[in-house]
Parts: structure tokens; C-alpha cells; sequence
């Protein structure tokens, strides 16, 4: 065939492959234009923007890539696959077991060491019954919370228990304690509440005491009845002076080094975080390693919604902390594969039971199981069945709605052929316009 012809036909080939109504693709398997605008007709609570239209499609491609692993005999529990979508937990269990080996020559303390802490009174076991009325209060409520924490106090100089005062404690957490609020050290309260609190005698009480939360009254309890609570405040806040001393030292040691207009970047990602997910612009570097934006994303994934937003709208501070803390964090867990640290055969099962239980959530949500015994149907066939299931479940009504894992999405995309379609988007929320008003024209 002479090449102008040939030309002319990949010219018609392509166009008209262009011009087929999908949206996305996964696989050997397609959603069409029409498929997304029943979706959407179907809910008439989504809305009709491009950018739930792309979030729509992309749930679709995470089913179908799952899909297409588990019908064909795939259990994406092999270790490299439960290490990477576990990561996260992983590398928690590397840092905590590395921790655990720098914490281990001073902790756990031993009964001496509790006793002559507690007699020293540097750090002490504190509890108190509180009436809440912070700063911004009217004169007359801080007048009468103030009456009211005077009226316990003068219940407690009568004889009555503590326990009993404390049922009235307006700060939920410590009333579920028996009062306390744990072991404190100079420096960590209001200047009022530390001033009584290390001006008490084991078993003392307090007068009332003024702070910008309220009214206090509290008591220093004798180490006989605090021993244990008072030895694990202890031991944790000698573990934090521990951590800092090892991480600023590790810090200085790799030469850890936030790069020029580090911040500035990260407020970028966390306010963008799919646009920065794969990139590898470098924030931060040490010796023998680096923490790009991607990573920085990586652990925005990892956090609350809640968290994340504070992030987007908070001060530079803010997220200047979330970054050291982001970077120190990274670094740790390189020093201690540096010191061949890994997962115990026992974590490791831990974190591919926890993958096995989210797996089974999002197969049942869909409907889509590996081949049962004596499955004769060839793998195509496996997949369209498959295909038809998680179209019947983006048309149902969610009741078992459950996301795959997002690490492991990403795992599923990198190794697989897939592509959203914004035009198919937009043709698609157009039909789906229709859709709902033809619904809406027969009185469904």
C-alpha cells in the first residue's frame, strides 16, 4: 500500500477512535459517556461539576484495576504489595522497634529511680475538679462558677472523698481519670495552676485557683495511690527528652536541610495535593536521602480531612511544624533501615491481615471475587462480568460504599493501562443534565 494511503488510514483510525464516547479507561474495559450520565442521573444529590464527574471516573478505575488483579487470581497480598499499601504503618513499626532500642537504657525505671522522682517533685501527678469559664466570659458567670468551685472546695474540707467533688469535674477527660491531668513539668501550665500545683504537699488540696479556663481545685496525691499512673507519665516524658536529644543530634549528624522556598512549595501541595502527588521536587535533604513534594503528599494522605484543612487555612508556623515533624520522621526511618531495622515476622502479618480486611470491605462493596474453584471462563470473560458488577454497583445505592486502599491504588495504577477523559467528563455531565430533567418531566 503506498504510504500516502496508509497515512491517510492511522489518520482515519485515530479519529474516529478519538471520537468514541468514553470517559475513562481501565484495562481492556471502557466507561462510556452514556455509563457516567446514568450515574449521575441516578443521584441527584452529586453534582453536576467537572470535578465530581472526574472523582466519579477515577473510583471507577480504581474498581476496575482491582478487579482485573483479582479475577485473574491476583490476591495482592504477596509482601511487596502489603509492604507498599501498608506503608505508612510499616514504617511505623520500623521507627517504633529503632525508638524502642535507643530508648532501652534508661526505660523502663525501676521503683528507686519512680520514688525518688516523685519525692524530688519536678515532675508531678496532678489532679483537679474544674468549673469551666475561660477569659472571654461574662463577670457574672465567672462569678458564679467561681461560688461554685468554692462550695466543692468547701465539701472536700468537711470530709467528703474526692471521688465524690469529682463527679461535678467539668473537664470530661480528667473527671473519666479521677481527676487527674497527668504527670506536668515546669513551664506546661497556666502560671496560676503551676504555681499551686508545685506548692502542694502529696495528699494536699489547693485553694481555689484562678486560670484562663476556669476555676481550680487540686490535689496532689500520695505516690501509694498513683504509683503506676505516675511511673507511665514518667517514663513517657523522659522518652520525649530522649527523642528530642536523638532527633536534633540525628539532624545535625545527616545534615538535614530544608531546600530554599521549601514552605512556599508545600503550601502548594497541601492545597493541590493530586496535582503534586508523583512529584519529585526536593523540599528537604540529608545524607544519603531526600523528601520530595510527593512524599508530601504521601502523609497528607495519611491524616485526618479535618488535620488537612487546618494545614490549608492555617499560619506558615503551622505548617512549618507539620514539615519539621514530616522531615525529622523520614529521617528516622532511613537511620534505622541504615541500621537494619525491619518488620518482625509478626508485624509483618499484622499489616496483611489489616490489608486483607480492607480488601474484603471493597469486595463485598462491589461484588467482584478471585475465580472460585473449577471457574472454567477465561480471564476476558471474568473481566466483563466483573466490569458489569461494579457498573451495578456505582448504580446502587452505596450502602457498602469502600474505597481501595489509596496506596495500593496507586500500586494498581503504575503497573496498569488506564486513562480519564476530561472531554468524555464533560459530554457526560451534559447527558446526565438531560437525564434529570426528562426524569423530572415524567414526575420521577
Amino acid at each position: 500500500m503506498h504510504i500516502l494511503a496508509v497515512l491517510v488510514l492511522l489518520a482515519a483510525l485515530t479519529a474516529c477512535r478519538s471520537a468514541r464516547p468514553v470517559v475513562a479507561r481501565a484495562g481492556t474495559q471502557e466507561l462510556t459517556v452514556e455509563q457516567l450520565a446514568r450515574i449521575f442521573a441516578q443521584r441527584p444529590n452529586l453534582p453536576l461539576r467537572p470535578d465530581m464527574g472526574e472523582r466519579v471516573a477515577n473510583w471507577w478505575v480504581e474498581y476496575q484495576l482491582l478487579a482485573q488483579r483479582l479475577v485473574s487470581g491476583d490476591s495482592l497480598l504477596d509482601s511487596a504489595t502489603v509492604v507498599e499499601a501498608m506503608w505508612p504503618d510499616a514504617r511505623k513499626y520500623v521507627v517504633e522497634r529503632w525508638r524502642e532500642a535507643l530508648l532501652a537504657p534508661r526505660l523502663p525505671l525501676e521503683s528507686a529511680s519512680v520514688d525518688s522522682a516523685y519525692q524530688a517533685g519536678h515532675h508531678r501527678l496532678i489532679q483537679h475538679v474544674l468549673m469551666r469559664a475561660d477569659s472571654t466570659a461574662p463577670p457574672e458567670l465567672k462569678d458564679r462558677r467561681r461560688a461554685q468551685a468554692q462550695a466543692l472546695r468547701a465539701r472536700l474540707a468537711q470530709g467528703q472523698p474526692w471521688e465524690s467533688v469529682n463527679r461535678e469535674n467539668e473537664d470530661a477527660a480528667a473527671r473519666e481519670r479521677g481527676g487527674s491531668v497527668g504527670v506536668i513539668g515546669p513551664g506546661q501550665t497556666p502560671a496560676a495552676f503551676e504555681g499551686a500545683a508545685f506548692g502542694l504537699r502529696p495528699g494536699e488540696i489547693s485553694p481555689v485557683v484562678a486560670s484562663p479556663f476556669g476555676f481550680h481545685i487540686l490535689r496532689r496525691p500520695t505516690l501509694s495511690e498513683v504509683r503506676e499512673e505516675y511511673r507511665a507519665g514518667l517514663e513517657a516524658v523522659i522518652a520525649e527528652q530522649i527523642d528530642s536529644i536523638n532527633f536534633g543530634d540525628l539532624a545535625r549528624r545527616r545534615h538535614l536541610t530544608l531546600r530554599e522556598g521549601a514552605l512556599q512549595q508545600v503550601r502548594r501541595a497541601v492545597s493541590e495535593p493530586l496535582r503534586f502527588k508523583d512529584s519529585r521536587t526536593v523540599v528537604a535533604t540529608f545524607d544519603g536521602g531526600r523528601f520530595t513534594l510527593g512524599d508530601v503528599v504521601g502523609w497528607l494522605l495519611t491524616i485526618p480531612d479535618r488535620i488537612h484543612s487546618a494545614l490549608e487555612r492555617g499560619p506558615d508556623r503551622q505548617l512549618a511544624e507539620f514539615l519539621d515533624a514530616m522531615t525529622h520522621y523520614q529521617l528516622t526511618y532511613f537511620e534505622a533501615v541504615r541500621n537494619h531495622v525491619t518488620l518482625s515476622p509478626e508485624e509483618f502479618l499484622d499489616l496483611k491481615d489489616a490489608l486483607a480486611r480492607r480488601l474484603n470491605d471493597v469486595k463485598a462493596a462491589i461484588a467482584v471475587y478471585p475465580p472460585a474453584p473449577g471457574d472454567s471462563s477465561s480471564v476476558e470473560e471474568r473481566q466483563r462480568r466483573a466490569s458489569e458488577k461494579i457498573e451495578q454497583f456505582l448504580l446502587g445505592d452505596w450502602e457498602r460504599f469502600a474505597r481501595v486502599p489509596a496506596f495500593l491504588d496507586d500500586r494498581l495504577r503504575r503497573e496498569s493501562r488506564w486513562a480519564v477523559y476530561p472531554r468524555g467528563i464533560d459530554r457526560s455531565l451534559k447527558r446526565a443534565s438531560e437525564l434529570r430533567a426528562a426524569g423530572d418531566s415524567l414526575g420521577r
